[in-house]
């Protein structure tokens, strides 16, 4: 019975760091480099260093970030003006071939 408990302690020891990263992101892979490597010592550590680490998502840069917003905001803005187009077309206010003059000077901005 004593050696059943032991090896059932050292079981879970040896899984501590799976089992807190089971909410983690990436736990399979925890889980594989803590079954694989656990029984060194460092592979133990680092699995563990993992599974503690935080686990959210990279974020880009401001720049990167206001470059894309940006980019959206044209595109909106693009889309719009050749909504408005088409409905200025389809309503008989222009004609096709000034919908279309006025088209490529939209797509060409």
């Amino acid at each position: 019975m004593g050696i059943t408990i032991f090896f059932f302690i050292a079981f879970i020891i040896y899984f501590i760091p799976s089992i807190i990263g089971s909410k983690h992101r990436q736990a399979g892979a925890i889980f594989v480099l803590n079954f694989l490597l656990g029984w060194t010592f460092v592979g133990w550590v680092i699995a563990l260093v993992w599974a503690l680490t935080d686990d959210k998502k990279v974020s880009a840069p401001k720049e990167v970030e206001s470059t894309i917003n940006t980019s959206k905001s044209q595109f909106v803005g693009v889309a719009d003006e050749l909504e408005k187009l088409k409905q200025l077309k389809d309503k008989g206010v222009i004609s096709e071939e000034e919908y279309k003059i006025q088209k490529e000077k939209i797509l060409n901005l």
